[in-house]
């Protein structure tokens, strides 16, 4: 007999099984707009998931656009950086599935 886990909806189909992936929420960070990095035992052995909370100030300038961080993961780490003058403060969430 196979075992697992299986969560089916009130009709009889189901929703989550064994070899779902299922995401966990670590936490927030705000860039400040400033390029930063943060260690997590928690990040190790999962694939990222960011989603954006908000944006605020920046350094803008009407004839370039404006960038958004870059965010990765390696190992433990992760590290948002920016790579020119005109960047957003980015708020965001974070985890691993």
């Amino acid at each position: 007999m196979s075992q697992g886990l299986q969560v089916f909806d009130s009709s009889g189909n189901l929703m989550i099984d064994i070899t779902n992936r299922l995401t966990r929420y670590i936490g927030i960070v705000d860039t400040g707009a400033n390029s930063g990095q943060l260690t997590n035992d928690a990040l190790v052995g999962g694939d990222l998931w960011i989603s954006v909370i908000g944006m605020g100030a920046g350094t803008f300038n009407n004839s370039q656009p404006i960038e958004y961080p870059r965010i990765e993961k390696s190992g433990n780490t992760l590290t948002w950086s920016y790579s020119t003058a005109y960047k957003i403060q980015l708020i965001f969430a974070y985890g691993v599935y």
